[in-house]
């Protein structure tokens, strides 16, 4: 099968056994249907149609293909078009608009920015979706660029002291989890080299002044002492 070209096209991406197809255009054909892809395995395309085809039938029976190439991009819509209405995509395939449009250029306003936003507040996402986009996701790398790119985004987040509350949620989400040793290895790794405030020893000793060491702890500390002598 021929690599996606990251080129200005139109697509479709087909079920291969009705043949039903659902058509758009991009001026990046590959990313576009990266896109498609992530989000139909996720389960959260916005063609609703589409996604139920795709729950039902499974990844495997769909394909994705590129219809033309196009090398004007104030064409792209028109051409869409033809090919929407060539292929019947609208009474017989996935396509919801009759007519294609695209969102090229459009800069929301901060109105609809805000609605969108309300929209979507307090939204969770499934154990079956984050498990779906965690293997979508596995093995993936990200660019040089891309990281650069997303540090520059997080470092401007707020990363000031939490509330009472927001540590409370914290702590009650990592009541019984057992690090793998794996990961403590990782963590001890990270943290190597970093000098610590006089602040923050300060609030580890007094979180561990009250704790009572085990019968176990205290046999291993007590054979570990014995052995410098040894």
């Amino acid at each position: 099968m021929r690599a996606i070209p990251n080129t200005a096209g139109i697509y479709a991406i087909r079920h291969c056994e009705s043949g039903k197809l659902y058509v758009g255009s991009s001026i990046n054909l590959r990313a576009r249907l990266s896109r498609h892809r992530t989000n139909l395995r996720g389960m959260m395309h916005g063609n609703k149609h589409l996604q139920n085809a795709w729950n039902k039938y499974g990844e495997k029976a769909f394909q994705f293909c590129v219809l033309e190439l196009v090398t004007d991009r104030a064409q792209l819509t028109l051409i869409e078009q033809t090919w929407i209405d060539k292929l019947n995509a609208i009474a017989s395939g996935f396509n919801k608009r009759p007519v294609a449009a695209t969102n090229l250029g459009i800069k929301l306003s901060e109105e609809t920015r805000r609605k969108i936003a309300l929209a979507n507040k307090g939204r969770r996402v499934s154990e079956a979706t984050r498990e779906k986009l965690r293997q979508a996701n596995t093995g993936k790398h990200h660019s040089p660029e891309t990281r650069a790119k997303l540090s520059i985004v997080f470092s401007g987040m707020n990363k000031g002291p939490k509330s009472a509350e927001h540590r409370h949620k914290l702590s009650l989400a990592h009541v019984g989890k057992t690090l793998s040793a794996e990961h403590r290895r990782k963590l001890s790794e990270s943290h190597k080299g970093i000098p610590q405030s006089e602040e923050s020893r300060a609030k580890k000793s007094a979180a561990l002044s009250g704790r009572k060491k085990s019968v176990e702890t205290r046999a291993r500390m007590s054979l570990g002492q014995l052995a410098r002598y040894v």
